[in-house]
């Protein structure tokens, strides 16, 4: 057995290979980040670090430094175990020093050593984790994203671009614009509007464009312009005369090929000088393309007031429960921080499961596999909820068990090492404590997936559904369902506790649960369930009624500009004002489910709505719509130029006061 001097050297050799490992593996990966994990595409520049200019500038440095961290965690993940792992792989021990082996796995992880069978799976490890990275910043989906939305938007310069331009150059460029979309003299004209849009760069230009921005991409744009220049001489015969025929598709194919090649350059080079997804679409907007709004519903005004409800009332009613029960024993300060915690605790828990819910439906959405009532798309949201309820459970432990939780932890530590070393591990009475509090908060996921599947449901369908009588009936039942939901998770958590301490797997003290008997399990379980019943009546009352809202009264004003826009024409397709906003509110599925006021808040759907629109003939939509004479409907006031916002707005309300109607502005 080696002297205690020796032990001490043998760690401090290890633990000095880990930090030096890790050094390594943080210095390489800031590198290594830039590599891509996914096949060349239009989308990648020919750039030195072709990856950097496919993310806004903010979300670059928080990407490389999050894969930082992450490739740092699985390292010390992988180096921990020591001698279980080399021999796994296949390294006697006897001609490696473990001391070594952290040294190896951070060249192999960062690599600069070349890649061999033994170590495929820590290559294919961290491959996965920067693709991971890659596309949480949507790398490189939105570059393509933006593309294909250019290809399908209008496109209409300022005047004041067209007017810079030869005298012969701006009539072509109007006429070709004023073509239709398919034909090829259109697409021409885009193309070479958008080439002059690039000489007019530099000092003292109008252009929302700099010059610095786009100068990292020179070779691609010098391969643009070959292209263009060769393209230039082959097709102005063409545009004076109609062509029929291979010779004609031929040319068109090469155009839209160009004209990606263009998008993608002014993709990188927007994205390179903005800082946010909303610079990029002003950008866009100033230059002439009539990108739809995008902006997603607010979750903040939707889940913060709700949150903020929930604590509150949770809070008084833990004090009152506390009151009720312990009588002449009461004590106000441990009342209120018990009170203090639940509030926290249901506030962040029923938060969580409110906001995947939401956030979960919208990305759906966005990847256009969402479909409403769908079993599967409902059980990812639930899934989802459900694990972050748990998980908030967990961390209310550790923070109000936090030496117990750093003792379970040290005991778990030191069992996986001896566990590592062939002793055999130590006993359950040194580390159960964190291990048996997250098995027993398990039942929590019921909570989480109830709300989010109640939630994710009935802020879909009809947008105009949201007057007082549906908020009540939403209450009842989310009341119902999450009070049943929590007093079950109560007397499934109190048994499964009771059974583990039967079984002697854990005590008491382990638990840190008193033993209970019938009645206080009963009672516990009914004041759960009850403290849920309130928690789901003001979600079920607040969360959809404020979604919809939303839709029906945009908070962005370019949304709200677009939803005008689309009212007033919906009303000259279909005749008259009530048809426009039923056919505006109500789910197609043409678009997946939901109603064209929540499309035009994704770029993936809003491009469709008035294609959609136009497609819809003046009295067969009439024929298909229900008759909602007898419902209040959301008026939108369209005021003239001459009047204010609170001029519009206090008109609306008039006009809505004497009809008794709902009044959207």
């Amino acid at each position: 057995m080696p002297s205690l001097p020796d032990q001490i050297a043998s760690s401090f050799t290890e633990y000095w290979a880990i930090v030096a490992g890790s050094l390594i593996v943080a210095t390489y990966a800031k590198r290594r980040f830039n590599e891509p994990t996914f096949p060349s595409c239009k989308a990648l520049p020919q750039a030195v670090e072709p990856l950097r200019y496919l993310f806004l500038k903010p979300q670059y440095r928080r990407a490389r430094w999050a894969y930082v961290v992450l490739t740092l965690m699985l390292y010390v993940l992988i180096v921990l175990p020591g001698p279980v792992i080399i021999n796994i792989v296949g390294i006697d021990q006897k001609t490696f020093p473990p001391q070594a082996w952290s040294l190896l796995i951070a060249l192999v992880l960062v690599g600069l050593l070349p890649n061999s069978s033994n170590f495929k799976w820590i290559f294919d490890l961290e491959q996965e984790l920067r693709r991971f990275v890659h596309e949480h910043y949507l790398v490189p989906r939105r570059v393509e994203e933006t593309i294909t939305l250019l290809q399908d938007v209008s496109f209409q310069p300022p005047a004041s671009y067209i007017a810079s331009l030869p005298n012969t150059l701006r009539a072509k460029i109007y006429d070709g614009l004023k073509a239709p979309t398919n034909s090829l003299a259109h697409r021409w004209a885009r193309v070479t509007m958008l080439m002059e849009l690039q000489s007019q760069m530099g000092p003292g230009a109008s252009l929302p464009l700099r010059k610095a921005a786009f100068e990292p991409f020179q070779k691609d744009f010098d391969v643009i312009r070959e292209r263009y220049e060769a393209l230039k001489k082959d097709i102005a015969p063409l545009l004076d005369q109609v062509v029929a025929g291979e010779a004609d598709k031929n040319t068109a194919r090469l155009v839209d090929d160009l004209l990606d090649r263009l998008y993608s350059y002014l993709s990188w080079g927007i994205r390179h000088q903005a800082n946010t997804e909303h610079e990029v679409d002003e950008t866009l907007l100033a230059l002439g393309f009539d990108v739809p709004p995008g902006g997603d519903v607010s979750l903040f005004n939707i889940v913060f007031p709700t949150i903020v409800s929930v604590g509150f009332i949770v809070a008084i009613f833990s004090v009152l429960i506390d009151t009720i029960m312990a009588g002449d024993k009461f004590e106000v300060r441990d009342s209120v921080f018990g009170a203090v915690t639940f509030a926290i605790a249901a506030a962040a828990m029923y938060g969580g499961a409110i906001y995947f819910a939401l956030d979960s439906r919208k990305d759906q959405i966005r990847k256009r596999t969402w479909c409403q009532s769908s079993p599967k798309c409902l059980f990812r949201i639930a899934v989802k909820a459900g694990f972050a309820t748990w998980a908030v459970i967990v961390a209310v432990t550790v923070l109000g068990s936090f030496a117990d939780t750093v003792h379970s932890l040290a005991g778990l530590w030191w069992a996986g090492k001896s566990l590592a070393s062939g002793a055999g591990g130590l006993a359950p009475v040194e580390w159960c404590f964190l291990p048996l509090r997250i098995v027993t908060a398990l039942p929590w996921f019921m909570a989480g997936a109830v709300v989010s599947l109640f939630i994710a449901y009935r802020v879909g369908g009809d947008v105009q559904e949201s007057r007082k009588r549906n908020q009540v009936r939403d209450a009842l039942v989310l009341g119902f369902l999450l009070g049943l939901t929590a007093a079950l998770a109560t007397l499934i958590q109190i048994s499964v506790s009771e059974r583990l301490k039967g079984l002697g797997i854990a005590t008491a003290d382990d638990l840190k649960i008193p033993l209970l008997g019938t009645s206080e399990i009963l009672r516990l379980s009914l004041s759960s369930g009850l403290a849920g019943s309130v928690c789901g009546a003001i979600i079920g009352f607040a969360v959809p009624a404020a979604h919809k809202a939303n839709l029906l009264r945009p908070e962005g004003r370019i949304e709200r500009r677009r939803l005008r826009d689309l009212l007033g024409q919906a009303e000259r397709v279909l005749g008259t004002r009530v048809a426009a906003e039923n056919w505006m509110f109500t789910p197609k599925e043409e678009l997946d489910g939901i109603t064209p006021s929540e499309a035009i808040h994704y770029k993936e759907l809003a491009t469709g709505v008035s294609r959609l629109l136009d497609s819809v003939a003046p009295r067969g939509c009439e024929d298909v719509q229900p008759d909602r004479s007898n419902r209040p409907i959301p008026i939108v006031i369209e005021g003239g130029l001459s009047q204010t916002w609170g001029e519009r707005q206090t008109e609306a309300h008039h006009i809505g006061s004497e009809r008794g109607e709902t009044v959207a502005v």
